[in-house]
């Protein structure tokens, strides 16, 4: 709050009590508006997996805007009257998902409705300073099913794909079928829990907050981000395979037992080396080296 004040008062001396009002009259009917649809958000990130970073995204957006109070306050106070329109787009995509029964809508609504209020009363420059927590707490909200599930399979179909591929090279017999592997003794799916989705989410996550903690370069954050996918792809189609190889060797329950838990972390700890490398060749770039940018928005 005390960096919202600052704003408002444009600089360190006092504040209007009269002009603190909007904020706090903002705080209160927002939170009655979208009280369950926040608990109903805080209770997706503990039940689903694929989400389940979701529930570290709050305190960290709050301790980076905490982080940057002071560059915040110092902001030129410039209010634009387009923001109040944006609310209105917020409430009315509110309305839409209320409706539909959408959580999806509802949840983003949230996030147009607070950059709207943030534009209306400080300023499209508090938006852009601000504009990294909001993309991290927009790609904590679960995805639509219908979208979700066009990203899950065409993961599983490659990671099928490249498993059967390196079951050849160690000479294991294997016919693919969609996203089920024929062994001789063992058939193999590659289920939605196992497509690497997760794993996409959590990571993405994470490489994009490393990249803008550590990597100043835009070429070296764009690089990290986008060597998730690949790092994904490649860790879980060695995943597929590794349990290919157990199944033939051993039996498929040998494969799905708890070895499949243990193969779930290694992978995870793969595709996290394989970026890691990627980020260790970035830095050697000009302009590559860890390290903070003064003046960079929050």
């Amino acid at each position: 709050m005390r960096a919202c004040d600052g704003a408002i008062s444009g600089g360190d001396g006092p504040v209007d009590p009269v002009r603190r009002w909007p904020c706090v009259v903002f705080v209160i009917g927002l939170l009655g508006l979208y009280g369950p649809t926040l608990v109903g958000l805080a209770s997706d990130w503990i039940t689903d997996d694929n989400y389940a970073h979701g529930i570290l995204v709050p305190p960290f957006v709050a301790w980076l805007v905490w982080q940057r109070r002071d560059r915040l306050r110092d902001l030129p106070v410039r209010p634009s009257a387009f923001g109040a329109w944006m609310v209105a787009a917020g409430l009315l995509l509110y309305l839409l998902g209320q409706t539909a029964f959408e959580f999806f809508l509802t949840r983003v609504s949230l996030l147009v409705v607070m950059a709207g209020a943030l534009v209306y009363l400080f300023g499209w420059r508090h938006l852009r300073a601000c504009a990294f927590p909001f993309v991290l707490v927009a790609l904590a909200i679960p995805l639509p099913a219908l979208i979700f599930n066009e990203i899950a399979l065409p993961l599983q179909l490659v990671a099928s794909r490249l498993g059967v591929g390196l079951l050849d090279l160690a000479q294991v017999p294997a016919i693919r079928e969609g996203n089920v592997i024929y062994l001789p003794q063992a058939t193999l799916e590659v289920a939605e829990a196992c497509s690497g989705v997760r794993s996409l989410m959590s990571l993405g996550t994470l490489a994009l907050v490393y990249g803008y903690l550590a990597r100043p370069s835009l070429a070296a954050r764009s690089l990290v981000l986008i060597s998730v996918l690949p790092a994904v792809i490649v860790a879980n189609g060695l995943r597929v395979a590794a349990s290919g190889l157990v199944a033939h060797r051993f039996g498929a329950d040998a494969a799905l037992g708890p070895l499949h838990a243990v193969a779930g972390w290694i992978f995870f700890g793969t595709a996290l080396l394989l970026i890691a490398a990627v980020d260790r060749a970035s830095s050697a770039w000009p302009g590559g080296r860890a390290g903070a940018v003064a003046g960079e928005p929050v």
